[in-house]
Protein backbone atom coordinates (compact mmCIF):
# COMPACT_ATOMS: atom_id res chain seq x y z
CA UNK A 1 0.00 0.00 0.00
CA UNK A 2 1.61 3.57 -0.82
CA UNK A 3 1.22 6.26 2.14
CA UNK A 4 -0.13 9.57 1.70
CA UNK A 5 3.31 10.81 1.73
CA UNK A 6 4.15 8.63 -1.28
CA UNK A 7 0.41 9.30 -2.71
CA UNK A 8 1.48 13.20 -2.85
CA UNK A 9 4.72 12.70 -4.26
CA UNK A 10 3.31 10.34 -7.09
CA UNK A 11 0.65 13.54 -8.12
CA UNK A 12 3.53 15.50 -8.16
CA UNK A 13 5.54 13.66 -10.66
CA UNK A 14 2.81 12.92 -13.09
CA UNK A 15 0.78 16.72 -12.67
CA UNK A 16 3.15 19.15 -11.93
CA UNK A 17 6.29 17.60 -13.18
CA UNK A 18 5.03 15.56 -16.15
CA UNK A 19 7.85 13.08 -15.11
CA UNK A 20 5.14 9.77 -15.90
CA UNK A 21 4.25 11.54 -19.29
CA UNK A 22 7.73 11.54 -20.61
CA UNK A 23 8.82 8.05 -19.65
CA UNK A 24 5.94 6.06 -20.34
CA UNK A 25 6.38 4.77 -23.95
CA UNK A 26 4.45 6.61 -26.65
CA UNK A 27 2.17 3.73 -27.50
CA UNK A 28 1.10 2.93 -23.79
CA UNK A 29 -2.86 1.92 -23.42
CA UNK A 30 -4.04 0.55 -20.66
CA UNK A 31 -5.77 -3.08 -22.00
CA UNK A 32 -8.86 -4.86 -20.92
CA UNK A 33 -8.50 -7.89 -18.74
CA UNK A 34 -5.21 -6.35 -17.34
CA UNK A 35 -4.44 -5.07 -13.75
CA UNK A 36 -2.35 -1.96 -12.83
CA UNK A 37 -1.89 0.04 -9.87
CA UNK A 38 -3.84 2.81 -8.74
CA UNK A 39 -2.03 6.02 -6.98
CA UNK A 40 -3.32 4.41 -3.65
CA UNK A 41 -1.50 0.91 -4.46
CA UNK A 42 -4.95 -0.74 -4.93
CA UNK A 43 -4.89 -3.01 -8.41
CA UNK A 44 -7.69 -2.31 -10.62
CA UNK A 45 -8.65 -4.55 -13.95
CA UNK A 46 -9.63 -2.76 -16.33
CA UNK A 47 -13.00 -4.27 -17.70
CA UNK A 48 -13.88 -1.98 -20.80
CA UNK A 49 -11.21 -1.24 -23.42
CA UNK A 50 -10.75 2.05 -24.71
CA UNK A 51 -13.80 3.68 -25.35
CA UNK A 52 -14.76 5.10 -28.35
CA UNK A 53 -15.18 8.96 -27.41
CA UNK A 54 -13.68 11.83 -29.52
CA UNK A 55 -10.06 11.05 -30.57
CA UNK A 56 -8.21 12.46 -27.27
CA UNK A 57 -10.99 11.38 -24.89
CA UNK A 58 -10.69 7.99 -24.69
CA UNK A 59 -11.17 6.17 -21.68
CA UNK A 60 -11.05 2.76 -19.98
CA UNK A 61 -12.99 1.64 -16.82
CA UNK A 62 -11.60 -0.59 -14.09
CA UNK A 63 -13.29 -2.87 -11.98
CA UNK A 64 -12.86 -0.65 -8.89
CA UNK A 65 -16.48 1.84 -9.73
CA UNK A 66 -17.54 0.07 -6.42
CA UNK A 67 -14.83 2.44 -4.77
CA UNK A 68 -16.78 5.76 -5.96
CA UNK A 69 -18.77 7.75 -3.85
CA UNK A 70 -21.31 7.96 -6.74
CA UNK A 71 -21.68 4.09 -6.37
CA UNK A 72 -25.19 2.91 -5.29
CA UNK A 73 -26.83 6.21 -5.02
CA UNK A 74 -29.49 6.88 -7.61
CA UNK A 75 -29.87 9.58 -10.31
CA UNK A 76 -32.95 10.36 -12.76
CA UNK A 77 -33.14 9.93 -16.67
CA UNK A 78 -36.09 10.02 -18.75
CA UNK A 79 -37.97 7.71 -20.89
CA UNK A 80 -39.09 8.43 -24.40
CA UNK A 81 -42.75 9.94 -23.29
CA UNK A 82 -40.64 11.78 -20.86
CA UNK A 83 -41.22 9.99 -17.29
CA UNK A 84 -38.79 9.97 -15.32
CA UNK A 85 -36.81 6.54 -14.39
CA UNK A 86 -35.21 6.03 -11.09
CA UNK A 87 -31.63 4.31 -11.63
CA UNK A 88 -28.43 3.33 -9.23
CA UNK A 89 -25.44 3.65 -10.46
CA UNK A 90 -23.52 0.73 -10.52
CA UNK A 91 -20.15 -0.39 -11.29
CA UNK A 92 -19.81 -0.69 -14.33
CA UNK A 93 -21.05 3.09 -14.83
CA UNK A 94 -18.21 4.51 -12.90
CA UNK A 95 -14.38 3.82 -12.84
CA UNK A 96 -13.86 6.38 -16.13
CA UNK A 97 -10.03 7.28 -16.59
CA UNK A 98 -8.46 8.33 -20.13
CA UNK A 99 -6.74 6.23 -22.09
CA UNK A 100 -5.81 9.07 -24.42
CA UNK A 101 -4.33 8.55 -27.81
CA UNK A 102 -3.07 12.07 -28.42
CA UNK A 103 -1.07 13.15 -25.05
CA UNK A 104 0.87 10.55 -22.49
CA UNK A 105 -0.08 13.05 -19.66
CA UNK A 106 -3.19 12.11 -18.81
CA UNK A 107 -3.06 8.84 -18.68
CA UNK A 108 -4.64 6.71 -15.95
CA UNK A 109 -6.24 9.96 -14.86
CA UNK A 110 -10.02 9.55 -13.62
CA UNK A 111 -12.28 11.83 -15.41
CA UNK A 112 -13.30 14.76 -13.74
CA UNK A 113 -10.39 15.25 -11.82
CA UNK A 114 -6.48 16.65 -11.39
CA UNK A 115 -3.65 14.26 -10.60
CA UNK A 116 -5.03 14.12 -6.86
CA UNK A 117 -7.33 11.74 -6.92
CA UNK A 118 -6.13 8.71 -5.14
CA UNK A 119 -7.97 5.83 -7.53
CA UNK A 120 -5.80 7.49 -10.32
CA UNK A 121 -4.13 4.65 -12.12
CA UNK A 122 -0.26 4.58 -12.60
CA UNK A 123 0.43 4.25 -16.39
CA UNK A 124 2.90 1.49 -15.93
CA UNK A 125 2.26 -2.51 -16.67
CA UNK A 126 3.50 -4.19 -13.98
CA UNK A 127 3.90 -7.73 -14.67
CA UNK A 128 3.88 -9.19 -11.28
CA UNK A 129 0.00 -7.64 -11.38
CA UNK A 130 -1.11 -10.31 -14.15
CA UNK A 131 0.88 -13.92 -13.49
Amino acid sequence: MIDKTDEFYLERLMWEDGIWAKQIAPDFEFIEGKRYLRMDGKPVTIIRGRYDGAKGYECVQGDDGADSPNCGTSYTTYDENGDSVENICTAEELGFRYNRTTTQSDLGRCTGSRWDDPRNLIPIYFPFLNE
